[in-house]
């Protein structure tokens, strides 16, 4: 695993891990990385624009109680929060700091522990989405646990590999083992905090675009 510093396009450190995948804390400070049967590893660095020193790394506890497969995606809610997801379909929503499990979620239907799925979060935080191994997308409010909505088409039924919010939440993208790219709109029954945002979005995507003229 390696560090670069993209502007420089100069490696700032090698790290002896076997990690699928690595996320930054969002202030920078260390990052968390996914393993092989479901090892979780906190790093925390000493970063400047041309260095980086390994101040200290662990596994986590977190891991072994509740990962027992490879992890596939890993994101941070805020500061505090973070999300973690294994190849059988497990989402553990814990505290870095702590080790405190806030809620854990299963993936419904058929899941391929063979083909990683990534998860995304919306923009505010307040929506994750996944899919399975069937073609099928789930959207979960985040602070309830709770399943907004199921979509499926009769013509997906491949396993989702990678799914995804546009910044208005308008949207949500989905890539599948088939050589399609797949779009759901939200149209209707938006929470207002949600319609909020997406008419805030467009008003700043209309001042960029008046700025790139």
């Amino acid at each position: 695993m390696r560090l670069w510093n993209l502007n420089s396009k100069k490696t700032l450190f090698v790290f002896d891990a076997e990690a699928h995948l690595a996320m930054f804390h969002p202030g920078g400070q260390y990052f968390i990385s996914g393993g092989k049967k479901g090892i979780l590893t906190e790093w925390h660095l000493h970063l400047t624009n041309d260095t980086a020193k390994l101040i200290s790394h662990a596994d986590l506890e977190i891991d072994k109680k509740n990962h027992t497969s490879a992890i596939d995606c890993i994101r941070f809610i805020n500061d505090e929060i973070v999300i973690t997801k294994s190849v059988d379909g497990r989402l553990m929503m814990w505290r870095p700091e702590t080790g405190e499990l806030i809620r854990s979620l299963k993936v419904p239907g058929k899941i391929h522990t063979n083909t990683p799925s990534r998860f995304d979060v919306s923009r505010d935080g307040h929506f994750l989405c996944v899919g399975n191994g069937q073609g099928n997308i789930f959207v979960y409010d985040i602070k309830s646990g709770s399943l907004v909505n199921s979509l499926e088409h009769r013509r997906a039924r491949t396993p989702v590999r990678c799914c995804a919010f546009s910044r208005d939440c308008w949207n949500l993208i989905f890539v599948a083992s088939d050589p399609f790219v797949w779009r759901y709109d939200f149209m209707e029954n938006l929470p207002n905090h949600l319609k909020r945002q997406r008419e805030s979005s467009s008003e700043e995507s209309a001042e960029s675009s008046g700025e790139d003229e």
